[in-house]
């Protein structure tokens, strides 16, 4: 009985890979061995890397949403003040928390190769020497940050070069895979 088993077990195997054949060409084995060579896997390797680079480039003209939190920022110091009646000088503790959570929005601007920011912000100041709370905001904040001169040209200079380079890896990625096979 043990010997049946594995004797219908090959011939069942054998009928079923039976109907899967189907001829191949020399030229067919040639190209699929090739491109699974590990020089042609190293080739695919170093042209997803260009083409990640050149991605990353692009998705760096997306806006950009930050989130600033800063919910622990003691302080103990001394400070040296001046009393205003006499003009003496004394040393006074300062005991301090100073809180902050804010957030900004930032696109580049292509053409101009500047940047474009909004944002908000709160603070929370606990004195604990003085027994004093306080808050302050800045609810909107606008800004555009620019280099003083070529900031246009820098950004044009640099696309022009992102871009070759992006078509120089696509040939020699096609070069080498030809090469390979």
């Amino acid at each position: 009985m043990l010997i049946i088993v594995p004797i219908i077990s090959f011939a069942c195997i054998k009928v079923y890979s039976q109907d899967n054949l189907r001829a191949v060409t020399l030229d067919e084995v040639v190209n699929i061995l090739s491109l699974k060579s590990s020089a042609a896997q190293i080739e695919k390797l170093n042209y997803q890397n260009e083409i990640l680079q050149f991605e990353n480039y692009k998705k760096s003209f997306l806006p950009s949403i930050s989130l600033n939190i800063n919910p622990v920022n003691p302080n103990r110091s001394l400070r040296l003040l001046q009393k205003p009646f006499d003009g003496s000088y004394s040393y006074i503790e300062d005991y301090s928390n100073n809180s902050s959570i804010g957030i900004s929005v930032r696109q580049k601007v292509g053409i101009t190769g500047g940047e474009f920011n909004v944002g908000s912000n709160i603070n929370y100041l606990n004195e604990f020497s003085q027994k004093r709370n306080s808050f302050s905001t800045t609810p909107f904040s606008i800004g555009y940050s620019q280099q003083l001169w070529g900031g246009g040209k820098l950004h044009r200079l640099e696309k022009e070069i992102e871009y070759a380079r992006n078509n120089i890896a696509i040939k020699q990625y096609c070069t080498k895979i030809s090469q390979i096979q």
